[in-house]
């Protein structure tokens, strides 16, 4: 998702001044029709990193933003195993770096599962350097009756009784939008709501830097363009109390941002949003939606209980004596790593 041309481009305008990053392209070997160009296979931007960890060890890496929750490259179907293999013959021959680092690789899906079968028939070590469960929606009980398996009685009686509340107070409605229509608005509506709350106090908040706002802006309307942006909120008396956004790419969807109004925090607005979110589970073209979440999320992990598990990891490239300086690398890290109390299992970026 977070590799297609409509999110792709707007990050590489504002997040790549500099034109440091490369972007590899994997062709079809065999041969076009006439008149055809190769058919594009597999693509994925590439970055040449001075530092790693704090040691001055040069190495390529996949590029990332702030915004980009996967870093899985963008492969067609049942070309895995040769995008890996010209991925990693052109890492080979182009850089003098000892690995390539892949932070954000979905761990069991069929691109990670291609990475160890084309790393072991190459004698190619694989280091893993994290190991994170994110919250993931992947079931065939319709809403209410996963709600029902998420949650305790409890906790739904009293996510009711705030409802009931917020009812009294005025009206409270829900929207789903999938179009581009009022789209502009609604993102100032979201920027200003994300800005008025915790993420602003901690300067991360999407409107605190311009070239951030300059990307979320351009990549939802592409996204909208091509029918993959879905944008709901929760409103009292047309004040919106929580925002979301989806992005959709089949087989699967992306929670990518979310806000909610903290002066009406008592009342839980994003869980309340988020359960109306649920309704995707009766969508027959979404088979799992990613929260794009933290680890250990104090929210999305109590109410959605399936998980994806994310990992980063280090492929040695060249040949004995750059596998060796890589070995050296994992070995010394993992040595930190027992030092400092860290677990391969925590989360690195």
């Amino acid at each position: 998702m977070f590799f297609t041309p409509e999110m792709l481009l707007p990050a590489l305008a504002h997040f790549d001044p500099a034109n440091e990053v490369t972007l590899f392209c994997a062709l079809e070997r065999a041969e076009p029709r006439p008149g055809k160009l190769p058919r594009l296979i597999g693509l994925v931007p590439l970055i040449s990193v001075a530092r790693y960890r704090g040691l001055p060890a040069r190495h390529l890496a996949v590029w990332r933003h702030n915004h980009s929750f996967l870093g899985t490259p963008l492969i067609a179907r049942g070309h895995e195993d040769d995008f890996w293999q010209q991925l990693l013959r052109f890492a080979d021959q182009s850089v003098r770096a000892p690995f390539l680092r892949i932070e954000k690789l979905h761990a069991d899906g069929c691109v990670a599962q291609s990475l160890a079968r084309v790393a072991t028939g190459q004698r190619r070590p694989v280091t893993t350097t994290s190991i994170a469960q994110r919250a993931l929606l992947q079931s065939d009980l319709d809403p209410e009756a996963y709600l029902a398996k998420a949650t305790r009685a409890k906790k739904r009686k009293e996510l009711r009784r705030m409802m009931h509340r917020l009812r009294d107070i005025g009206e409270i409605t829900f929207q789903r939008h999938r179009s581009d229509d009022g789209l502009d608005p609604w993102l100032s509506e979201f920027l200003e709501l994300e800005a008025g709350g915790w993420k602003q106090r901690e300067g991360t908040a999407i409107a605190c830097r311009p070239q951030e706002e300059r990307f979320f802006r351009q990549a939802m309307s592409a996204c909208a363009d091509r029918g993959m942006l879905e944008r709901i909120d929760m409103r009292l008396d047309g004040r919106p109390l929580a925002m979301l956004l989806n992005l959709h790419c089949a087989p699967g969807a992306f929670g990518f941002k979310t806000s909610y109004d903290e002066e009406w925090s008592r009342y839980s607005p994003g869980v309340q949003l988020q359960i109306e979110n649920l309704e995707v589970l009766a969508d027959p073209a979404v088979e799992w939606m990613d929260s794009c979440a933290a680890e250990n999320h104090p929210m999305i992990d109590h109410l959605w209980v399936e998980r994806r598990k994310i990992v980063s990891c280090n492929i040695a490239l060249g040949g004995p004596l750059r596998r060796l300086c890589a070995k050296a690398i994992a070995t010394a890290e993992a040595v930190g790593r027992r030092l400092s109390g860290r677990t391969t299992g925590q989360e690195d970026g």
